[in-house]
């Protein structure tokens, strides 16, 4: 999976294991909120090709949630842009998964939210114009090919 989600984004990006199953994206130089989009829609295309293990083929789900960086007001804090992109992952996850869905007011923070340390997602100056994304992926189901 690391190697696939590496393959999707640039140099300047990062790509963070959090845990057993999720892995979190900073796309630290964007221009627009559509091209987080595209970055997640590369990562599903990417990460929807089975992976063999041990001569069997494997099918993962995904669910990837975004969290935008300033825009809205509402991320302020590395913690906060994980809350919400944690948040917004969750919706994909209800909306039937292989798909992202970018945060939104009103969409409920989840308890659970990593952390990342505060220089990692503020790493450019407040004056920069160029925006951040923050992408929690996460491949909770497995399924085996026919």
């Amino acid at each position: 999976m690391a190697q696939r989600l590496l393959a999707c984004v640039r140099g300047s990006d990062t790509v963070s294991r959090q845990g057993g199953d999720e892995f979190v994206v900073l796309l630290s130089e964007i221009q627009q909120a559509g091209d987080a989009g595209l970055s997640a829609q590369k990562m599903l295309n990417a990460l929807a090709a089975p992976h063999t293990i041990a001569g069997s083929d494997i099918r993962i789900s995904v669910s990837i949630g975004i969290s935008l960086f300033p825009e809205g007001g509402h991320v302020a804090t590395a913690a906060a842009l994980i809350r919400c992109a944690d948040a917004a992952m969750y919706h994909a996850k209800n909306e039937g998964r292989d798909n992202y869905q970018f945060f939104r007011q009103g969409m409920k923070a989840g308890a659970r939210s990593p952390q990342l340390p505060e220089q990692q997602a503020a790493r450019r100056p407040k004056s920069e114009k160029k925006g951040q994304a923050v992408l929690p992926v996460t491949h909770p189901a497995r399924h085996c090919a026919d």
